[in-house]
């Protein structure tokens, strides 16, 4: 089995149970030391992900949201098992599933999957990206106006004081922002060309390392909120994903119009 025939399998395997728990009384919801939410199923599908690489891949390193095995091996599966789960909890269908494969820090594999509309997002270094089986591509807006609709979570606590001028700055040449419920999704939105842009404030790797690959083998352009480049296995400065024209219209501290 390949690397990608196993992401896509353990990413279907995976909705499984999410769509198991899903508006379930079973699925019962827990608060992290960091105040966000975890669910039974968050936890079920975690421990899945990991069981699975300790099988097949015994010398990989492996991060997931609820409980890593990390180590330093060339190789490194990172996992979101849910992806928006204060929707999921909620009964609200948006949430994803993420599963990133990293070598020497940098995603070389990226699978996005959305099991309530069956959308499966994957990018593979080199090798292009695709929804469904379809080769996707990013917008080719080149101006900030009216058209731009840029896909960023609205709750941003403790994100970079920066974020709510740069939203205003970028609203006060048009852009629309919108929350898709999930980083992740909003984060493939970029790629299939739905969104010209996203923006990710906070700083766990899970959130963006499928995200990443999926949005340049789609023609895009990532980096930190900052710019520059980073690794993910460890933690990040947030994530912008862009279609490459407007990146840098995106990043904090960079308002300007071009």
């Amino acid at each position: 089995m390949s690397h990608r025939e196993f992401a896509v399998t353990t990413a279907k395997k995976a909705s499984v149970i999410m769509r198991k728990y899903f508006r379930s009384t079973e699925n019962l919801k827990d608060w992290k030391l960091d105040d966000t939410p975890v669910t039974i199923a968050d936890r079920e599908i975690n421990e899945y992900v990991a069981t699975e690489i300790r099988q097949m891949y015994p010398t990989y390193g492996f991060i997931g949201e609820e409980g890593s095995m990390y180590n330093d091996e060339n190789y490194v599966w990172v996992c979101d098992p849910i992806d928006g789960t204060r929707s999921y909890a909620r009964g609200i269908p948006v949430a994803t599933f993420s599963l990133a494969l990293l070598k020497d820090g940098e995603p070389i594999l990226g699978v996005v999957y959305q099991p309530f509309v069956d959308e499966m997002y994957i990018g593979e270094k080199g090798k292009g990206s695709s929804l469904n089986g379809k080769k996707i591509h990013v917008s080719s807006i080149s101006q900030i106006d009216k058209e731009v609709i840029l896909a960023c979570p609205t709750h941003r606590v403790n994100a970079p004081v920066q974020l709510e001028s740069k939203l205003i700055e970028l609203a006060k040449f048009g852009a629309n922002t919108y929350n898709y419920g999930s980083g992740a999704y909003n984060a493939v939105l970029v790629a299939r060309g739905s969104v010209e842009g996203t923006i990710f404030p906070w700083s766990h790797c899970w959130d963006m390392a499928a995200a990443k690959v999926i949005i340049e083998e789609a023609g895009g352009k990532t980096s930190g909120i900052f710019g520059g480049k980073q690794k993910y296995n460890q933690d990040i400065q947030g994530f912008i994903g862009s279609n490459g024209l407007l990146h840098e219209n995106f990043l904090i501290g960079n308002p300007k119009n071009s």
